[in-house]
C-alpha cells in the first residue's frame, strides 16, 4: 500500500468529523464525543514513516492499523435537538418508559410521541433495550439508569433526530467496530469469544428479537447482545434451512458470526453457526 494512499484514508477519517460538525447548529456541538476506534487497513506489515505514525498508523502482528475517531452524538444532544424541533413547530411531545420481564430478563421500552394541537400523531417511535445486570462499566452501577438512557437515545434515532451521516449508528446499532482497540487483538482466542465486538469475536451470546426471510434461501436475524447491542446478522444456505425449522424468536443463542460482503461491497456480518442456549 502507498504512503499517498495510507495519507488520503487518514485525511478522509479527519474530514468525516469536520462534515458531520459543518451539518449542525454550532449550539449542538458540545454534545459530541470522539470515540476512538482502530481501523484494520492491510492485512500485511505497512512501511510507515515518522508522518504515517504521527497520522495515526501503528503495525499490530504483521498488520496495518489507522487508529482514528468518530464523533458520537450523546443522548442529551439528541433529547435537545428533539424538543428544540418540538418547540419550534409548535408540537407537543410524551416520552413514556416501561420497565418489564421479557425470557427471564428486565427491559426496558421507551416510546415517544410527537402531535400537534390537535393531538394528532406527527411522529412516534419506540425501542426495547435489555438491562445490564452486573455489566461492566455504568452497567456495574446504574444498570437501569443506563438502559432506560440508551431507550430514549434509540427511540430519538428512530425518530430521525440526530441521523447525520451515520451518527445514529452509533446508538442504534452502537458500531461494535468502535469500541475496538489493538489490546482487544491482542487477546487471546479464548478472551476474543467474549468481546463486545461482533467483528473480532468467535462466538457470542445473542436474544434473538426478529427472523426476517429475504427469500428461499436467504435471511436477516435481528439480535440483541448483553449490553443492548441490537446486529443484523445475515444468513443463507443449508443453516438458513435449520433455522427456519426451529422456532428461534426471543430465544437466546450462542451465535458464531464473521465479517463479509455483499455483491455490491456493503459490508454485513453474516451467521455461520449458532447452539440454542434458552
Amino acid at each position: 500500500m502507498r504512503k499517498e494512499e495510507l495519507m488520503r484514508k487518514a485525511q478522509e477519517e479527519r474530514k468525516y468529523n469536520e462534515a458531520v460538525l459543518a451539518l449542525v447548529d454550532q449550539k449542538y456541538h458540545h454534545y459530541f464525543l470522539p470515540i476512538e476506534r482502530s481501523m484494520l487497513v492491510a492485512n500485511f506489515a505497512a512501511n510507515l514513516n515518522e508522518e504515517l505514525k504521527k497520522l495515526g498508523y501503528y503495525v499490530l502482528n504483521q498488520k496495518t492499523y489507522l487508529k482514528t475517531s468518530k464523533l458520537y452524538l450523546t443522548v442529551a444532544g439528541k433529547l435537545h435537538m428533539f424538543t428544540d424541533w418540538v418547540e419550534q413547530n409548535g408540537y407537543y411531545y410524551s416520552i413514556e418508559n416501561f420497565l418489564f420481564e421479557f425470557t427471564g430478563k428486565p427491559f426496558f421500552k421507551t416510546v415517544i410521541t410527537a402531535t400537534d394541537k390537535e393531538g394528532r400523531i406527527i411522529r412516534k417511535a419506540e425501542s426495547t433495550v435489555p438491562v445490564n445486570i452486573g455489566g461492566n462499566g455504568v452497567d456495574k452501577t446504574n444498570p437501569f439508569e443506563n438502559a432506560e438512557t440508551s431507550a430514549v437515545g434509540r427511540a430519538l434515532s428512530f425518530l430521525g433526530i440526530g441521523q447525520i451521516s451515520g451518527i445514529a449508528s452509533f446508538e442504534e446499532v452502537a458500531d461494535a467496530i468502535e469500541k475496538s482497540s489493538h489490546e482487544e487483538e491482542e487477546q487471546e482466542p479464548s478472551k476474543k469469544a467474549s468481546s463486545k465486538n461482533p467483528k473480532l469475536a468467535v462466538i457470542n451470546k445473542y436474544t434473538v428479537n426478529k427472523f426476517e426471510v429475504l427469500d428461499e434461501t436467504r435471511g436477516i436475524i435481528k439480535v440483541i447482545d448483553e449490553n443492548g447491542e441490537v446486529f443484523r446478522l445475515y444468513v443463507w444456505g443449508e443453516l438458513f434451512q435449520k433455522i427456519k425449522d426451529e422456532a428461534i424468536d426471543g430465544a437466546t443463542i450462542n451465535a458464531k458470526i464473521q465479517p463479509a460482503k455483499t455483491r455490491t461491497g456493503e459490508e454485513i456480518l453474516r451467521l455461520v453457526d449458532f447452539k440454542k442456549v434458552s
